[in-house]
């Protein structure tokens, strides 16, 4: 993620994307169980320090990545540990189901209030434990 310039202290938040498989629209939860097509980490980055320009809009960005869990490996993904690692240093976020809602009802609710289509992203959370994390630089 590129740093706006002058930025020193960015937050950031971890959440997950996911990854959907085909096009839904009112989908019930069995259907968007089924369109799950992957699961990544996402990291929402909020620059204070940027030029909030005339509308007083802060810098921000979005990463996803690097990898995509397949559906075949989520039958237990609530339990799944989440964690951030800035060089050697590591601190622990909590687990998937600390998320607050399952993946599946996230996907469903995303396609009732529009339609959803094969390769959106949506994105679910942020977990608490990593709302606003602005020393990540001391761990």
């Amino acid at each position: 993620v590129s740093v706006a310039r002058g930025e020193r202290a960015p937050l950031l938040e971890i959440g997950l994307a996911v990854l959907v498989g085909e096009d839904l629209a009112d989908a019930s939860r069995p259907e968007a169980k089924h369109a799950i097509a992957g699961v990544s980490i996402m990291i929402d980055w909020f620059f204070r320090d940027a030029d909030a320009g005339s509308l007083g809009a802060r810098g921000r960005s979005a990463q996803v990545g690097p990898w995509l869990v397949p559906p075949t490996a989520l039958a237990r993904f609530g339990d799944a540990a989440i964690s951030v690692k800035l060089d050697a240093n590591e601190q622990s976020l909590g687990a998937v189901r600390d998320l607050g809602i399952s993946l599946e009802d996230a996907v469903a609710f995303a396609s009732s209030e529009a339609p959803v289509r094969a390769g959106d992203l949506i994105g679910v959370g942020p977990l608490p434990a990593s709302v606003g994390l602005e020393n990540w630089r001391s761990w």
